[in-house]
């Protein structure tokens, strides 16, 4: 799997960043990989998106 390096900036609000570090201490993981599982949970895979962006390119014809 490729690593994805780049740096992402966001801001999370407040009441959000305290549950994200308390699930830290409950999973008993670093942040890095809560997050992967969170965001890999929450995204669509990589099929679906695919055929988002070619349903996208059709709508665009």
């Amino acid at each position: 799997m490729t690593r994805y390096d780049a740096r992402l900036g966001t801001r999370i609000s407040d009441p959000v960043a305290r549950r994200l570090r308390l699930l830290v201490v409950v999973r008993r993981q670093p942040l890095n990989h809560v997050l992967t599982d969170l965001l890999d949970q929450s995204m669509p895979t990589l099929t679906e998106l695919t055929e988002q962006l070619n349903r996208q390119g059709s709508d665009d014809s």
